[in-house]
């Protein structure tokens, strides 16, 4: 959709939104939101009646008369905002059936009308959105915004126990960045249950931060080398179209020899658990069962291959379709469709067994995820399509699944569930996502059109291989690295990302660089493995970028850090030096001190830029400006949070723009390119990139 185009599709939701004079929690005031989580609904005020240089209410502080508004607000089909009351029980101050769904309701030519913020006392006061949806399902939103007006009185001050929001000295920005949260399987409760690998890491979050203030300081950045050109070449067309290619998804048309037959039909009597045993499934449509966990769980070596136009159909009732956690498990030319795993939870593997095979099949329609991926796991030439929150994941317990290949596979359509929307804040949608996951190959997949991001990798992931995917029309990053180590991304084609994202983006006049490649905390480091790689470090070369709403981004959260209340990845700390870095020894003690003070960061560092080809055709991309897509970065926020925090101010600006061994170079551009450098507010042009103090691109060449 382009910027201010039609909103019909949108207009069939409700909101319910509710105000009461509370406290303001420190983990509900983050001004930084994920990629995905940029497309959802959420509460947004401006100063302006046309909405715009809105930025989010929550963790706000706002004057006089404000314009309130729902931004985003897809599949809903109304909006009920209660002031001032914890519960539904009291009626709204006011109902709003059309979007953009403003609190004070909509004027005729379309413009907001405002709220006068002096009728409540200063103070803070609590919301809470309930979301009515199209299909009649229910979600919740909570925030808080603060009223200081001259001459009204104020309400009671929080209470000594809430951890209070911390404001920079710099004015508040009109930006947003990325955060994440876990997208570890949550466990049923109920038997014959399958069993579950972790919980969901709690969520938490910081207050909203500030763009730097300008700076003369100038610091030399250091002396790096190029690194040569990669071997090998992008795509020249989609490695991986599977869906649909009976020529490569139908199976043998008779029993192998020893299989033992399936027929169609309903299965729920048969054994499919033996030990060692090939199972075929003839042709036609196969069932479980009707019961929530009819599934199959296979002992150790077990197959199962499907003949042409086998189909497991969990018929909208079963949760699950292969589980447990046997060894050396293959699965291949099956059609998987129609379970419904929970969120968070996976339809085949559910339990990330070692060592399986899931090859040649076309897992569509399922709850949760299509496949999870062990240890020791191979998924190639699979259909992985229109599943309701992941085509994959790869969760590692207790210190990471290893040795995992993801190879021509066809990722597409995924997260029709819109899971961004109905649970505010979970970054836990997409293509796919690895989560806490070391050796790992995604090459030759074919990655597209999934409502999120295409391929996530977030919380110390390393030693990644990236390599001859073709990843286009995704709703947000084609690939989003985050809070990991040592990867290599070459030789892929990254076509015209982040179409719902960058739109949002440009009709809010949000100027945060969201790019195809988006590296968030996240840098190379020789004490985390990086054989895959090659070197310590992110190596992003020989891609061709092409009409993505930006390109590279390499951003770094100055308020991220282990032990720091806005580490969203809770319970997790670096891996660079894991017997003195921990989440007890990064406190507010130790953090000023070495190694804390550096290795209590994820840092986005040794960051190489090279061989690429950038081209930027922005009537390809809703004929967006040059201000706002076409845009390289490296930059951070204002360091604000937590009080004790060593990296306040332009600290981590400076470190990740000079002293951080980020670099372009030998890059090829077609189309105008403009760069973010040190923070938000500073967009400059090629030769200003390419010049002292932040001399990047060396050897790159530039064609209008």
């Amino acid at each position: 959709m382009t910027p201010g185009g039609p909103r019909s599709a949108r207009q069939r939701r409700k909101l319910v939104i509710a105000l009461g004079i509370g406290l303001i929690l420190a983990i509900s005031c983050l001004g930084i939101e994920s990629a995905s989580a940029a497309t959802r609904a959420r509460l947004a005020v401006s100063l302006k009646s046309d909405r715009s240089s809105a930025v989010r209410l929550d963790g706000s502080t706002v004057t006089g008369k404000i314009y309130v508004f729902v931004r985003n607000s897809r599949n809903l089909d109304a909006v009920d905002f209660y002031l001032d009351t914890l519960s539904q029980t009291e009626p709204p101050v006011g109902t709003d059936t059309r979007a953009p769904f403003d609190l004070a309701g909509t004027a005729r030519n379309g413009t907001a009308r405002p709220y006068d913020t002096t009728k409540l006392a200063n103070g803070t006061h609590r919301i809470r959105v309930v979301l009515t949806w199209a299909d009649g399902s229910t979600s919740s939103r909570r925030g808080a915004f603060t009223v200081t007006n001259t001459g009204v009185p104020p309400t009671t001050k929080p209470s000594p126990t809430t951890v209070p929001a911390t404001t920079a000295p710099a004015p508040k920005p009109t930006t947003t960045a990325p955060t994440t949260t876990a997208p570890a399987p949550q466990p049923t409760t109920t038997a014959p249950k399958p069993t579950t690998t972790a919980p969901k890491p709690t969520i938490t979050t910081a207050p909203t931060t500030a763009t730097a203030p300008a700076t003369t300081t100038i610091v030399k950045p250091p002396t790096t080398s190029v690194p040569p050109a990669p071997n090998g070449s992008w795509p020249s067309s989609p490695p991986a179209k599977i869906c649909g290619n009976t020529s490569l998804l139908s199976g043998p048309a008779t029993a192998p020899a020893g299989a033992i037959l399936v027929p169609a039909g309903n299965n729920s009597s048969l054994d499919l658990g033996g030990a060692g045993k090939t199972y075929w499934f003839a042709p036609g449509v196969h069932t479980l069962g009707t019961g929530q966990y009819d599934q199959i769980i296979p002992s150790d070596n077990s197959t199962y291959i499907g003949g042409p136009g086998a189909i497991l159909d969990g018929q909208s009732k079963n949760q699950y379709a292969f589980t447990q956690h046997a060894h050396n498990v293959t699965i291949k030319y099956l059609t998987i469709r129609n379970f419904v795993a929970p969120m968070n939870e996976g339809t085949v593997n559910h339990d990330s067994g070692e060592n399986w095979t899931m090859q040649y099949n076309s897992v569509i329609n399922n709850g949760g995820a299509g496949i999870f991926l062990g240890a020791g796991n191979v998924g190639s030439y699979n259909c992985l399509k229109d599943n309701s929150q992941y085509g994959f994941q790869a969760y590692g317990a207790d210190g990471g699944e290893s040795n995992i290949v993801l190879d021509h596979n066809e990722i597409v359509g995924n997260n029709t569930g819109d899971w961004e929307s109905k649970v505010d804040g979970c970054g836990c949608t997409g293509g796919g996502k690895f989560w806490d996951v070391r050796n790992v190959r995604v090459t030759s997949n074919y990655v597209h059109d999934n409502k999120s991001v295409g391929l996530w990798a977030d919380t110390n992931d390393n030693n990644f291989l990236f390599e001859g995917n073709w990843i286009e029309n995704n709703d947000g990053h084609a690939i989003f690295w985050e809070i990991s180590y040592n990867a290599a991304i070459r030789n892929n084609v990254i076509r015209r990302n982040l179409v719902a994202v960058g739109p949002e983006r440009i009709q809010s006049k949000d100027n945060f660089p969201d790019a195809a490649i988006y590296i968030s905390e996240s840098g190379g480091d020789a004490r985390v493995p990086y054989d895959l790689v090659g070197s310590p470090t992110i190596d992003i070369a020989n891609n061709l970028i092409e009409d993505n709403y930006n390109g590279v981004t390499l951003w770094e959260n100055a308020d991220r850090f282990c032990g720091s209340p806005a580490n969203t990845s809770t319970g997790y700390c670096t891996l660079v030096n894991p017997s003195v870095a921990t989440i007890s020894t990064c406190n507010s003690t130790n953090i000023s001190k070495s190694p804390y003070y550096s290795d209590c960061r994820w840092k986005t560092q040794n960051v190489k830029v090279h061989h690429n080809t950038f081209k930027m055709d922005r009537a390809n991309f809703f004929n967006c400006s040059t201000s706002m897509c076409g845009r390289n970065a490296v930059f951070s926020n204002y360091g604000t949070y937590p009080s004790w925090s060593p990296y306040k101010a332009d600290t981590i600006s400076k470190a990740i723009t000079y002293n951080q061994g980020n670099a372009f170079s030998n890059n090829t551009y077609a189309g105008t390119w403009n760069f973010t450098v040190l923070d938000t507010g500073n967009l400059v042009s090629a030769s200003a990139w390419r010049a002292a103090p932040y001399n990047q691109d060396t050897g790159s060449t530039s064609a209008s």
